[in-house]
């Protein structure tokens, strides 16, 4: 099936609002139960608990890489 432009752009849009409530629920997930567990580490295991938390971290991809000699960018070009 073809989609029209705009369909299309609507169906990531809706995709987009699922994903960002899903990350919520996740996050809520981790926050109100892994987070209370780790608790008892924290002293006993400060290495362990050090690697959770970093590995938690979330890492922005939407870094452009340089090409040609140009300067590496986040932004969109204008």
């Amino acid at each position: 099936m073809v989609l029209t432009p705009r369909a299309d752009i609507a169906g990531r849009k809706a995709a987009n609002i699922s994903l960002e409530e899903q990350f919520d629920d996740t996050s809520g997930l981790l926050e109100n139960q892994l987070d209370r567990l780790m608790v008892r580490f924290k002293n006993s295991h400060p290495d362990f608990d050090a690697a959770n938390m970093n590995a938690r971290v979330i890492v922005d991809h939407e870094m452009r890489h340089e090409k040609n000699g140009e300067q590496a960018t986040t932004e969109s070009p204008e």
